[in-house]
């Protein structure tokens, strides 16, 4: 797994590989306090949580199928970008606050 989160005016990057068969809600990736972003599967959404932004995503059917994926998520001062074993994962705008991330 790589962990890059870069801070103030420069391009973030986190970038994690992982396997699951569990289907249930779940945090894929929890930062530490330096991190200050996490990543978490709520239902079928990719649900980016950090500090100043949250985003959510359209998750793929195959993400619990036990292989292994991976996710990168970029952000550019104004816009998060995810992408789900090298493709551009669909924003989604719903809000969601079931998944909440320690950023103090």
């Amino acid at each position: 797994m790589l962990a890059l989160f870069l801070y103030r005016n420069y391009l973030q990057t986190l970038d994690i590989e992982f396997s699951t068969t569990n289907t249930g809600n779940k945090v894929i990736y929890s930062g530490t306090n330096n991190d200050k972003i996490a990543l978490g599967q709520y239902n079928n959404y990719l649900i980016v949580a950090a500090k100043t932004k949250n985003q959510t995503f359209i998750l793929p059917s195959d993400i619990n199928n036990g292989a292994k994926h991976r996710i990168t998520v970029t952000y550019d001062n104004s816009t998060y970008t995810a992408y789900y074993d090298g493709t551009e994962m669909q924003p989604n705008g719903t809000a969601i606050d079931s998944f909440a991330v320690n950023n103090k």
